[in-house]
């Protein structure tokens, strides 16, 4: 199997993108998020996408996405009960994965039927399938926030750097900071702004939900 590919970008069309792996050339789908993400990038500079290889009777397709947590949604997807590679690659090209993943999560339909191709019915056995593979689908969710988590504290803010530690402190885990974040998220829409004021109030409510 290729699990990555490391290379040049040759040649980015709407849902493609062709990559110059040292002299070869290798036809990779994606979806619209990524080729405009790839298009922000220097054609001399190297790229690596993370990939999975879909064998029908008479081809076989090459997936890539920018980062493993999208690699892992596109597997959760792909073994859903009648969902083909090109469902899967609507979906993520048409939602955006934090709203979809909500949809998922409550039985939201709306969503999913603003995907071309998908009507009604096909929407309601996503989620049915989806809710059938509960466990998967929380790891997923989890896996997410985490990364968004991850990248707030990471950046220029100070203060969620501190939000984050302070809950380590405490004795938890990233994973159940971020599976609390999207709880806090869900739940929570009157918070103030997090500042070095309020962090004592979105710790006790972060609390909540661990």
């Amino acid at each position: 199997m290729i699990s990555f590919l490391i290379g040049k970008i040759h040649k980015l069309s709407p849902l493609k993108v062709h990559l110059n792996v040292q002299g070869t050339g290798y036809e990779v789908h994606t979806t619209l998020s990524t080729i405009e993400k790839l298009g922000a990038l220097s054609r001399i500079e190297d790229v690596i996408l993370y990939t999975r290889v879909y064998y029908a009777e008479n081809s076989q397709s090459i997936y890539g996405f920018l980062n493993e947590h999208e690699v892992d949604l596109f597997d959760f997807l792909i073994n859903l009960h009648g969902i083909g590679p090109k469902i899967v690659m609507s979906i993520l090209s048409y939602c955006n994965i934090e709203d979809f993943l909500k949809s998922l999560e409550n039985g939201n339909s709306e969503i999913l039927m603003k995907v071309p191709g998908i009507g009604k019915s096909k929407a309601e056995k996503i989620l049915f399938e989806a809710k059938n593979k509960q466990k998967k689908l929380e790891n997923i969710i989890g896996q997410f926030s985490e990364e968004g988590l991850m990248k707030e504290a990471s950046g220029s803010s100070q203060v969620s750097s501190l939000l984050l530690e302070s809950l380590e402190t405490l004795g938890f885990n990233r994973k159940e900071v971020a599976l609390a974040e999207k709880k806090v998220q869900m739940h929570e829409s009157g918070l103030p702004d997090l500042s070095k004021d309020t962090i004592q109030l979105w710790i006790r409510t972060y609390l909540k939900y661990l």
